[in-house]
């Protein structure tokens, strides 16, 4: 059985009549979650501490993520930061921001107010997409923390959790 020409012209079309791809993979991975572990801060006789961090997302990514034809859909879900070493619990904390550097700027990504002293739990601004940012290089945060911050070093792990959906388009 051979196909209609007419057949076979009409899907040979369709990218030009604006129908989409013929043919894209999705990738999807709703919980990827990375541990930068023992990250110290020093110790501070003022109230004020920032932090840059970075995550590296390509083990989880196609290889293909640094084309043009991958789109990207990245979301925070979670962001926490977790005593380590000597530093007991964070009850010393009273607010902290975490901000998405994007380029020369830093956008607002994750806020925390005082609450449960062992562990500070974020809140994520689970609507923001920071795709774009994951085509320019590692996601790059800088976490800034308030308080009566101890006068010696802390240590801290920051586990960020992301919801990622790759899209590579070959037709």
């Amino acid at each position: 059985m051979r196909p209609n020409a007419a057949v076979l012209a009409a899907l040979a079309s369709l990218p030009l009549a604006g129908c989409g791809d013929l043919f894209a993979l999705r990738v999807e991975e709703p919980s990827l979650c990375l541990t930068l572990e023992e990250q110290s801060f020093p110790g501070a006789d003022f109230e004020l501490h920032t932090k840059e961090l970075s995550y590296d997302l390509s083990p989880a990514l196609p290889e293909e993520a640094k084309d043009d034809d991958v789109e990207f859909e990245v979301q925070l879900t979670s962001f926490e930061i977790r005593p380590r070493g000597d530093t007991q619990n964070l009850d010393f904390l009273r607010a902290a921001e975490l901000r998405l550097v994007d380029g020369d700027q830093e956008v607002p990504v994750a806020t925390y107010r005082a609450g449960a002293a062992d562990t500070a739990a974020f809140t994520v601004d689970e609507d923001r997409d920071i795709g774009d940012a994951v085509k320019k290089a590692d996601l790059r945060f800088v976490l800034e923390v308030s308080g009566d911050l101890p006068d010696t070093a802390w240590s801290a792990d920051a586990e960020a959790c992301f919801h990622v959906v790759s899209r590579i388009h070959y037709f």
